[in-house]
């Protein structure tokens, strides 16, 4: 398969998971490399990604965690 990784994983939850829907990270690009649709970060002792999203955050590794931007306090 050719195409933009998040395309790809897109098909592949789609087929293997059976999900209907799926939410892309939106126009964030990395600073960095202006590339990368996500920062990379770790939550206490787990390494993995960030993705902003138009309305909430996901983090993507063990555990997966999904923030809403309205459930988020301060920074």
């Amino acid at each position: 398969m050719n195409d933009n990784t998040y395309i790809i994983m897109a098909k592949l939850f789609k087929f293997v998971g059976e999900i209907e829907k799926i939410i892309v990270p939106g126009d964030f690009k990395s600073a960095i490399d202006g590339k990368s649709s996500s920062i990379n970060c770790s939550v206490k002792v787990s390494d993995g990604f960030l993705y902003p999203m138009k309305s909430s955050l996901i983090f993507i590794q063990k555990p997966i965690i999904y923030i809403k931007h309205k459930e988020i306090n301060y920074v």
